[in-house]
């Protein structure tokens, strides 16, 4: 009987091709993690010193690298400090992002995010003040890398507002940003009486008392957040709260 050629097969798993690590791959991972090492040390001597104050060799220690590999992953200083902006700029949103999607209420969103921001803007205020070094100006243009950082990240925000008037929480005609604005403004301003104070252990008194005006205004008179003499009324209430925090750390103080 005449011997027929077998050709042999190979069957393939249903699962598709099994992915074998590479040395290639393995190679990438390292010099993301260095990446990441550096970017982390980075942004504690910038916060720390200040960005003229820390040198690159600084740097390279405290990432346990060398200073040439720093050039190795990056042309020069300021292209470290950008990429300390951006992966500071993008935790800040993931979190915004994810404290959010946990929470249901309006309110609970919208004071998780003041919270939120205060928090970071008072420890990160160095990494903040770096930005405009760079002539990161918020001039309102596409190619702007902190006008499109912001964007993304107060993107949030208008998510949430958009929500809450799918939901009922808040008459269609609010306008999100004239609350974006007045939110983020007083923040700010809420930031700056904190630092010259040293009252940041108010911050989450400071969050729930502007949620409550902007929720409470908007109530009371059928939308939220509006144009003249009641946009300038909140910022006069929003003043004095302060000014009341002022006063009960001031008196504690005292005690």
């Amino acid at each position: 009987m005449a011997k027929t050629g077998i050709k042999k097969t190979t069957r393939k798993s249903v699962a598709g091709p099994v992915s074998l690590p590479t040395e290639l791959d393995a190679g990438r991972s390292r010099q993301e993690s260095r990446t990441d090492a550096i970017i982390a040390a980075a942004y504690c001597l910038f916060q720390e010193k200040g960005y003229a104050r820390t040198t690159t060799a600084e740097i390279a220690r405290l990432s346990n690298v060398s200073e040439g590999t720093i050039f190795n992953h990056f042309s020069n200083k300021d292209a470290l400090a950008s990429a300390v902006i951006e992966k500071f700029y993008q935790r800040l949103t993931d979190e915004a992002r994810e404290g959010t999607g946990r929470l249901n209420s309006t309110r609970e969103r919208l004071t998780f995010l003041a919270t939120h921001h205060l928090i970071n803007i008072l420890e990160s205020q160095r990494i903040l003040q770096m930005a405009l070094l760079f002539d990161f100006t918020l001039e309102m243009k596409a190619d702007n890398p902190l006008y499109r950082m912001n964007r993304k990240y107060v993107s949030v925000f208008d998510q949430v507002i958009r929500d809450a008037m799918w939901r009922g929480d808040l008459p269609d005609s609010s306008s999100t940003w004239i609350m974006r604005d007045t939110f983020y403004g007083a923040l700010e301003y809420a930031m700056r009486t904190m630092l010259l104070r040293g009252q940041q252990t108010a911050l989450e008194t400071f969050s729930t008392g502007l949620v409550d005006l902007m929720l409470g205004q908007g109530k009371a008179n059928g939308r939220v957040m509006p144009t003249g003499s009641e946009l300038i009324q909140l910022a006069e209430s929003l003043e004095k709260t302060v000014d009341r925090f002022e006063a009960m750390s001031a008196a504690k103080q005292t005690e």
